[in-house]
């Protein structure tokens, strides 16, 4: 009998469809199966509906922003607070590091981001559940 591993899917929140389409195709050419939403509101109702293996998420969002929505996954929602987020975002102020490590992003990118540094934040996040 052969065994296929599963493949890890990951949620993309980028209301930047040129960004995500970009997150989206580097991330299927590596293996994964990759969901999109374009707003903090709608990306909680499918994270919660999906629950994916890892999130990327972006700061500024239409509906919520990237802060609500990781705070919302990480300490509102018990299906959702295990899954890892890579907060990504234009903005490259210590205070809104800080405050994505406070509302719970495991890593925090700053766009534009390095695609090799990216892949390796997700195989380290993904492979570690």
């Amino acid at each position: 009998m052969i065994f296929t591993k599963k493949q890890k899917r990951i949620l993309i929140i980028e209301d930047n469809k040129e960004a995500s389409s970009l997150l989206k195709d580097m991330l299927q050419a590596d293996g994964y199966d990759i969901i999109q939403s374009y707003d903090g509101s709608k990306g909680v109702e499918m994270a919660l509906q999906e629950i994916p293996d890892l999130i990327i998420l972006d700061v500024m969002l239409p509906g919520k922003d990237g802060f609500s929505v990781c705070s919302n996954l990480k300490f509102k929602f018990n299906k959702t607070k295990n899954i890892p987020v890579i907060m990504l975002t234009a903005r490259h102020e210590d205070i809104s590091k800080d405050k994505g490590f406070i509302v719970g992003a495991d890593i925090y990118m700053t766009k534009p981001f390095d695609p090799g540094e990216m892949l390796a934040n997700v195989k380290k996040l993904i492979n570690h559940g």
